[in-house]
């Protein structure tokens, strides 16, 4: 397959940044996917697992929305936060599950609930992702 350039930024990293064969991101309407020579497009990336095959075999983050161009043989990820799975800590994302939780099922009048319930969709990814890397 031919390879094509994977750049995944943050606003406190570059994630990564090299040949991959193909990559699939999870974006607003659902996951897709894209291989080389691809038409370009512009997407608006959701909360879910981002998948990419490069020559070291598969890598999987955990991405928590952001943006994907897909420009010539180039896709650009900006996203809000993006973790390895190698990184998750598995812990801090379950205090985290907790902890939103606990704030929807207060239901406390004075919570965000589009913000406990984004919350809450980031910690289960985390932990599903941590979960299927051991």
């Amino acid at each position: 397959m031919k390879p094509y350039t994977l750049r995944i930024v943050t606003p406190t990293r570059e994630v990564f940044n090299a040949d991959v064969e193909h990559v699939r991101l999870p974006g607003l309407q659902g996951y897709f996917g894209v291989w080389a020579s691809h038409a370009p497009f512009l997407a608006i990336l959701d909360v879910g697992a981002a998948e990419f095959r490069a020559g070291t075999g598969t890598r999987y983050l955990s991405l928590s929305g952001g943006y994907a161009e897909v420009l010539g043989n180039r896709v650009t990820v900006i996203a809000r936060s993006a973790e390895y799975v190698e990184e998750i800590d598995a812990k801090r994302a379950e205090s985290a599950r907790k902890r939103a939780a606990d704030r929807l099922m207060a239901h406390d009048p004075g919570t965000d609930l589009a913000r406990a319930q984004a919350a809450l969709r980031r910690s289960i990814l985390r932990l599903n992702l941590s979960r299927t890397a051991r």
